[in-house]
């Protein structure tokens, strides 16, 4: 795997409602199965961590953007990612979700909004991939998202 080493990232420009102060110490450093309470003052998120060899290759976060009624999946991924053959979310055996995705220097960053059906999918699910291609003129592999967990880490972010 030719994945590139990716730095973990702050979320704060991009996930923006703040819970209350109560909330957010509630939530911060709280375990949901394999997702991980975060806040950077009272603004909070989960967040899940794959490594290989020591390395993070890619970081998962939930949260709620500002003005948005339903949470945000944003998933980084190392730089050298090719976002252009597609970044897709496979739920189970279920249908996959097509993930808009763009890159800068430093990492490949995508994103969708989790609407009833798809938090419901998440919640329900066994198992998760995100399927990209890790780098040029290689082929797709699945880098696997634990789903355990997911349905109370969405209820714990809920403004």
């Amino acid at each position: 795997m030719m994945l590139q080493w990716l730095r973990p990232f702050t979320l704060v420009s991009t996930l923006i409602v703040g819970l209350s102060t109560a909330q957010a110490a509630d939530l911060q450093g709280k375990r949901f199965g394999d997702w991980n309470g975060v806040c950077e003052g009272q603004i909070c998120y989960v967040q899940q961590m794959l490594s290989s060899n020591q390395n993070t290759v890619m970081v998962t976060s939930v949260g709620y953007g500002a003005g948005k009624p339903n949470p945000t999946m944003l998933i980084d991924l190392p730089a050298s990612t090719q976002v252009k053959s597609g970044v897709r979310l496979q739920i189970d055996k279920q249908a996959p979700v097509s993930i808009k995705a763009s890159c800068n220097k430093q990492r490949c960053r995508g994103g969708v909004a989790l609407d009833a059906a798809l938090q419901k999918r998440l919640s329900a699910g066994k198992a998760a991939t995100v399927v990209v291609v890790p780098g040029a003129k290689q082929a797709a592999i699945s880098l696997p998202l634990s789903l355990k967990g997911m349905s109370a880490a969405l209820n714990a972010i809920k403004p």
